[in-house]
């Protein structure tokens, strides 16, 4: 009888052994995993940097250009540098919500019981983000609409 509960006892801490062990490798996986995400978003948050930086290089550029006399080329020239202001805009609210979201994943990290209270926190931060995108998407349309029509015209000026 003794070596009959002996053997269940060894075997149940050989079970809870294996099954830790499994656990901690889950945990490592689900870890590194995580680290490859958090690079990324590190990387994603360079290249937004780099590409506002540029354009705003750009549109200083464009405002040293001499003013030209012809209003329709005036007009083209505010209405590419709205657009490029609203591209920027983009750009800086997908580096705003990217930072929150890395933020968030390193709590993550640090106090993995929140989770639940994390997700929550950053679902009502991506319906934000959301809208606000769609919003920027929306103006970035009629300014297209609007730099077509104007450039047209400034074709058909010079064609006829």
């Amino acid at each position: 009888m003794k070596q009959a509960i002996a053997g269940t006892i060894i075997s149940s801490l050989l079970l809870l052994v294996v099954s830790c062990a499994g656990h901690e490798a889950t945990i490592h996986q689900e870890g590194s995993e995580l680290e490859v995400l958090l690079e990324t978003l590190d990387n994603r948050i360079v290249q937004l940097n780099t590409n506002i930086e540029r354009l705003g290089k750009q549109m200083i550029a464009l405002k040293q250009i001499p003013e030209t006399s012809d209003p329709a080329l005036q007009e083209l020239r505010q209405l590419d540098l709205a657009g490029w202001q609203l591209h920027q805009k983009q750009w800086m609210l997908q580096r705003e919500h990217l930072l929150f979201t890395k933020a968030q994943l390193h709590q993550v990290l640090e106090t993995p019981e929140k989770k639940p209270q994390l997700l929550a926190h950053w679902t009502t931060q991506l319906q934000h983000y959301q809208a606000a995108l769609a919003d920027l998407r929306q103006q970035r349309h009629g300014l297209e609409d609007k730099y077509v029509q104007v450039e047209a015209q400034v074709i058909e000026q010079y064609l006829h």
